[in-house]
């Protein structure tokens, strides 16, 4: 039996069965198949290749493994459906990476076990000058290495070469439109060909050439020109070529645009290009907040008021009244004579730094497209908006009179930000207690899994914070399916907030004016192996320098194995520290490290009892400690060797490679 399906979903494969050509069981002992499904019919123009995929469910006792005695192949059959592992002659010259002429592949899994479906997948690539038709592709299972038939249930697949389509037909009209139009220079002008039988039917294909000509004696060939040039398309399947181009200066165009299998048949347009209502524009145009040290930067787009076109280096020698300067429109303001930037400076392209005043402005250069870019970079707090002006009036150049070109970007707000950092930005624990994970265990012997991430925010640049209030909110994701994760704490206030598996809990905290730093904080914990995300998102509103900060953490816990259980008297393993919890002050000489060797994690505790080996030095007691706590960090290569069972035995803590 045969069993159609004409596209690949998770249900497809429960479909029904219809009648078909002769069907063979089981004829290798072990070996049984059932046809499960196969992918669409093709349909393909000459030149084009496809996929066809094909299932079938090993319902024998023996595993299909490939690349073994017991792989299983998909035979190609003839048009009789029961002479397999042939090939058939109109099959041939789709052959697309085929395991053999007869054989089309093999399944792609390496191994198809009893009850599993195998896949079966193969490429077919239709001849440059195949004949239009539906070519079928027979096919059955059969045993790879004697070429035995597994149950052909009469599988096939087709692929369909359609009629080509006929040529297209010579239009009989082509329209240009709009007829004329008007442009600034810089800007694109877009012209739409329709081509169109007598009918008024649409012609798609047709290849048409364009020839954009400036009319002569018009003052850009008097300048730099607008050179002629020319274009060629085809008409989409509407009929229609769309034509996009722009012009430096102004002037005249005409568009003639024609059929090339007969010029006779065209249209024209014209196109009229003049200078910008605006020939300075100064972007961006809104406004940012940055933080003291910080730059952003301005394009200047400067256009020849005189003539059209870019305004270029030549431009101003020949005319020095275009000559472009740049200041803060604060420094022009009420009351005048004052310098409002707080030394703000301004870079040009060429890398020249200028402080303006009041009283000195910054030259512009602009390039040959008449482009220049202009770093504004704030030294102090303070309000910049830029503004680039010409001399065209003739007065004083370092500031700004009534006839003067100019435009304004957008304001710059120079402000002492904050930057939020996360402590410690990763961190793996042990797992807790399932009774002790829900609340904060803080100072308890069953805070293992426990982990306090702290945000701290602090002033770019500084060691205080400007004036202002921040709203933090701690965003807890349980990145694990099956686990759950407990916030315990937020910024000093016992909770308990469960969040399941692949869920997200929040809580608040605030960070107050005058902090030094600021800092705010949240306790996670979980008796369940697995991991979360701990994202902080700091938020102030008030003016001017409104900011939103964060950063974010990660927390894993797993399953540690106990240092007296799992190691045997004077046992050592060395590994990596993946994890350390230190204790709460620098004298008292009590904590815990997590070390992991291989896929293994050791949960290892250390006290005053111990003895610290630090850059091939061994000390005992607290200064040894101490030394020892601090080197001990996260990707610490260590040593660890258990001299008897704690507490009271000297073990041994080595670390052979310091990670700081």
């Amino acid at each position: 039996m045969r069993r159609i399906i004409t596209a690949i979903t998770a249900v497809a494969l429960a479909l029904s069965f219809v009648a078909s050509a002769t069907t063979v069981n089981a004829a290798v002992p072990g070996y049984d198949s059932a046809y499960a499904g196969e992918s669409a019919f093709l349909t393909l123009n000459p030149g084009q290749s496809g996929t066809f995929t094909a299932f079938f469910a090993n319902t024998g006792t023996t595993s299909w493994v490939r690349g073994t005695a017991s792989q299983v192949d998909l035979a190609a059959c003839l048009e009789n459906k029961t002479s397999c592992n042939l090939q058939d002659a109109s099959e041939a010259p789709f052959n697309s990476g085929w395991l053999s002429a007869v054989r089309y592949t093999t399944h792609t899994q390496t191994t198809v076990a009893p009850g599993q479906i195998g896949t079966f997948t193969y490429n077919v690539a239709v001849p440059a000058a195949q004949a239009p038709g539906t070519y079928r592709f027979n096919g059955a299972l059969v045993l790879s290495a004697t070429g035995a038939d597994i149950h052909n249930e009469g599988y096939y697949q087709d692929v369909t070469v359609p009629v080509r389509a006929a040529a297209a037909a010579a239009p009989a009209v082509i329209d240009l439109v709009p007829a004329s139009q008007f442009r600034q220079i810089g800007k694109t002008a877009t012209l739409t060909l329709t081509a169109t039988d007598a009918a008024g039917a649409a012609v798609a294909s047709v290849a048409v050439t364009c020839n954009i000509d400036s009319i002569a004696g018009t003052s850009p060939d008097a300048i730099t020109g607008n050179p002629d040039f020319q274009v060629t398309g085809t008409t989409n399947a509407s009929g229609v070529f769309v034509l996009t181009f722009s012009r430096d200066n102004p002037g005249i165009d005409t568009v003639t645009c024609y059929s090339d299998a007969d010029p006779t048949v065209r249209d024209v347009s014209t196109v009229q290009w003049g200078i910008p209502a605006v020939p300075l524009a100064v972007t961006p145009d809104t406004a940012e907040t940055k933080a003291v040290g910080e730059c952003r930067t301005y394009t200047v787009q400067a256009f020849n008021p005189l003539f059209g076109g870019p305004l270029t280096p030549t431009g101003v020698a020949d005319n020095p009244s275009l000559q472009l300067y740049a200041n803060f429109t604060e420094n022009f303001a009420a009351p005048t004579g004052i310098d409002k930037d707080a030394g703000a400076t301004i870079t040009d392209s060429a890398g020249n730094s200028f402080s303006p005043s009041p009283t000195l402005s910054v030259p512009v250069v602009t390039d040959a497209n008449g482009v220049a870019l202009l770093s504004v970079c704030g030294v102090g707090v303070a309000t910049l908006t830029p503004i680039v002006f010409n001399n065209q009036s003739g007065g004083n150049v370092n500031t700004i009179q009534a006839a003067d070109l100019r435009d304004t970007g957008g304001t710059l707000t120079i402000g002492f930000l904050a930057t939020a950092t996360i402590t410690p930005s990763a961190a793996t624990n042990p797992t807790s207690t399932a009774g002790a994970a829900s609340f904060n265990n803080a100072g308890m012997t069953d805070e293992a899994g426990e982990e306090t991430y702290t945000l701290t925010l602090r002033q770019a640049g500084a060691t205080f914070l400007v004036p202002n209030d921040y709203t933090v909110i701690f965003t807890v994701r349980n990145t694990s399916v099956d686990t759950i994760v407990y916030i315990v704490n937020c910024d000093g206030t016992d909770v308990s907030i469960a969040v399941i598996g692949g869920g997200t809990a929040t809580c608040t905290a605030t960070i107050a004016a005058g902090e030094n730093p600021g800092t705010a904080s949240v306790t996670v914990d979980s008796a369940q192996v697995g991991g979360a995300s701990i994202t902080a998102t700091a938020t102030s509103t008030s003016s001017p320098f409104t900011q939103t900060t964060s950063n974010t953490a990660t927390k894993s816990w797993v399953t540690t194995a106990d240092e007296d259980t799992a190691f045997a008297v004077n046992q050592s393993r060395s590994g990596t520290v993946t994890s350390v919890e230190k204790g709460a002050s620098a004298n008292d000489c009590v904590g815990s490290y997590i070390l992991t060797v291989g896929t293994t994690a050791y949960l290892i505790t250390y006290d005053l009892n111990d003895s610290f080996v630090v850059g091939g030095v061994t000390f005992l007691g607290l200064p040894a400690c101490t030394q020892f706590e601090a080197s001990l960090s996260a990707g610490d290569l260590l040593t660890f060797t258990n001299v008897g069972a704690d507490p009271g035995s000297v073990d041994i803590h080595n670390i052979t490679q310091d990670n700081p």
